[in-house]
This record gives structure tokens, sequence and C-alpha cells, in this order.
């Protein structure tokens, strides 16, 4: 008697590996189980690459062109690639501060041979990564890669001087990330010369902790000249710890961006910059009318030093969430608060969880669904407790849990004194 061979359909194949992401050990088993399950669980395997430097290894590049020298039936299935750079592991005073990304003679053969790459991020975990000092070839590696038609996702932490014309190259970009990177901005005059396709994206993530949120704005001046597109913009994330004299000009900044991306809108997400409520008073903070917002995610700082009338942040909040227009549906709300407890004789002031149950019930707020409230406590050497767990925090959590509208999640993380 023949014994049948029992058949899993391909999509249900796909959905028990896609389920096993990260879980580097059972991919592998199932890549072994039978010849169905062998390109799915490879796509996951295989499918993002981290090129990082060690002591022990300065060429990560070339290691990799090795293997895939050896197996070229792999490159398909990279389409994520992370080059990460620590460039205190430096040893060559010649590099000045590219690191091994500059060393590695591997890294533009990499490049040109993944060409299935959808994602793509060149980060530095100290400090920033010189653009300028690459040698041609590699600087025409990244262009070449950057602009691929494929390509949806770029992301660039701590990279200086990188030249705005490679992003108005990248047409086909959706998703672009900048995090502590400062734009080379050309001069006009023909303004912006051979344009090429428009940048038109659905995501962008902007993160700053020097003066650069200000390269954007040559950009925002005429969007279109400088061959970028907002209008299809779906998720917006701005976060910007500059100084408080710089409150009025990232607002500026912030509401050109929201000005151009309104029609199409969905998720915002702001990190505002340090301020007083002087600023806040002179220049407030309104949002227009944005028919498909959905949701607000919010970054926000305290300090048991603040009382709830004197923090500016709790202030920015309340007058932002009190003049939001009808036309906005607001059903999702995520409020991080980072509570700084430095002072070593004070307790927090227990009336700042009135004022935020108070702005977060207003009626502009009628449609909201789900508040995640978010609290990081962080400590100062005098302190080694954290009073926030207190029974006007349950009573105030309790309350906003019985309504009906809301559904509240707290997460407390104590970091390391």
């Amino acid at each position: 008697m023949v014994e049948k061979s029992l058949y899993f359909p391909s999509d249900l194949v796909h959905c028990v590996v896609d389920y096993l992401e990260g879980d580097q050990d059972t991919l592998s088993n199932c890549a072994l189980v039978a010849w169905d399950f062998l390109h799915p669980s490879r796509k996951h395997i295989f499918g993002h690459v981290v090129l990082k430097a060690s002591p022990e290894d300065r060429q990560p590049a070339t290691r990799l062109l090795n293997l895939l020298s050896m197996a070229p039936h792999l490159v398909p299935y990279i389409t994520s690639l992370r080059i990460v750079v620590e460039i205190a592991h430096s040893a060559n005073a010649n590099t000045g501060q590219a690191g091994w990304i500059y060393e590695d003679a591997g890294l533009p053969l990499v490049l040109a041979g993944l060409q299935h790459l959808k994602e793509v991020s060149v980060e530095s975990t100290t400090s920033p990564i010189k653009w300028a000092i690459f040698p041609a070839h590699l600087q025409d590696g990244f262009f070449e890669v950057f602009t691929r038609s494929r390509l949806s996702k770029l992301s660039l932490i701590q990279v200086e001087n990188f030249p705005i014309r490679i992003l108005r190259k990248c047409g086909n970009l959706k998703h672009l990330v900048l995090r502590c990177v400062s734009l080379l901005v050309e001069e006009p005059g023909p303004l912006f010369p051979d344009l090429g396709a428009s940048l038109c994206l659905e995501n962008l993530e902007m993160f700053e902790s020097r003066d650069t949120f200000f390269n954007l704005n040559a950009w925002l001046r005429d969007p279109e000249m400088a061959g970028m597109n907002i209008s299809s913009l779906k998720h917006l994330s701005l976060a910007v710890h500059g100084r408080s004299i710089r409150y009025t000009e990232d607002m500026f900044i912030i509401s050109r961006f929201l000005e151009h991306s309104s029609p199409s809108l969905e998720v915002l997400r702001l990190t505002p910059p340090v301020m007083y409520i002087s600023d806040i008073t002179t220049n407030p903070f309104h949002l227009s009318a944005i028919p498909n917002l959905h949701k607000l995610e919010f970054s926000i700082e305290i300090s048991d030093f603040d009382d709830v009338d004197t923090s500016p942040a709790l202030f920015w909040l309340a007058e932002l969430f009190a003049h939001i227009p009808p036309a906005n549906i607001i059903r999702d709300v995520v409020l991080t608060c980072e509570i700084l407890q430095a002072n070593p004789l004070g307790e927090f002031d227990s009336r700042i969880w009135v004022a935020i149950d108070k702005f977060l019930t207003c009626k502009e707020l009628a449609r909201l669904r789900r508040v995640a409230l978010i609290i990081y406590p962080i400590y100062s050497a005098g302190k080694t407790h954290a009073p926030l767990d207190t029974e006007l925090l349950q009573k105030e959590m309790s309350i906003l849990r019985e309504r009906n509208m809301l559904q509240v999640e707290k997460r407390y993380v104590t970091p390391k004194l």
C-alpha cells in the first residue's frame, strides 16, 4: 500500500513561516522540512542583512561578498540592508571619521550586486558619518542603490552633509527616515537643475538633536521646485530636540509640513522642542483641518520641578487639544511621558494626572477610542524610588478604563541608576 504524502497549500505554508519571523533556529529547521518550506524560510533567514564591523573583522562587506560568490542563489532573498558604522573602532587615522565603511573595498561591489534591495539603512552609532570624504566610486555606488526603482525605504542616521540632490532622484521612495542628518542644499539659481523624478513620500520620519531641522526650510519654501511631493504623505513623525530659542522657527516648519500634507495625512507623531509657556502664548501651535487624520502620538518631558500650572509641555498639549478642528476625526492618541525626577525634596505633582485626564476628555476629542499612556521615569542620583504608582494614579487609571470611550494602557520602565 502506497502512503499518500500530506500536501499543504503554499499560502498556508507562507503564513506558518511568516509567523516564525525572527526565530532563526526554527526557521532553519523549517527550511529542511520539505521543498515547499525552503523558499519562504530563506526569505526570512537571508532577507535582512546587517553589515557591522568588529575588532576581529574590519571588512564585513568583503566577507559577505565572499559568501555570495559561493552561494549566488541567496542574492535574490536579500531585500533589506543595514550598514552600521561604529567609528570608535576605527584605527586608521587617514579615514577621518568614516570607519570601516571607508576601508572595506568590498562594499561598492556588494552594493552593485544586491539588486533586489527594498530597504537600505546607513547609520552611525557614535560620531556622524562624513559623506564628503567618501571616494567617488563609493558615492556612486550608494547613489545607484538609492535611486533604484525597487527601493521603497531609506534610513539615514547620523550622516553629515548628505546631498539633497540624491533624495530628489529617488522617485520610487515611499518611506524616508532622517535621524540627526544634515542635508547639503544646493544654492539656487537656476534653482535645482536636472530634477528627474519627483520624490513622492508616503511616510516621513525626522529626528534631530542639533540645528539641522533648518535644512528643510529651502525644501519647504518651494517643494515642487525642490523635487519633493508630500501631498500623498500618510504618516509624519517629527521629533525636535533643540534649544528654546528655536521654538518659533520649528513650529513654523512643522506647520508647513502639515500644510502640504494635510489632504492625505492619517498619522501624526510629534516630539516638540524645548519651550516656555511665554513661547506657547505668543506663538500657539494649532492643528489645521486634516480630514483623514485619525491618530496622534506625542512624546513630552515633565519634571517634578513642574506643577500643573508651570509645565510647558502640558500647556502645549492642552492648547493643541482644545483647538482641534471638528473636521479632524481623532480616534487614537498615544501619549508618551518622560518623567524626570530630579528634585530630591519634592514629590510629583498629583494634579498633573487630573490635567492629563481633563484634556484627553475634552469635547474636541469626542470620537476618541483609545489612549496609550506610556510612562518612563528618569531618576537623578538623589532619587532611588518612583513615587508614580500612587493611589491617585490608580484611581485616575480606573476612572479612564471604566469609560466606554477610552482604553488606557500604562507601562513603567525603570532605568538603572
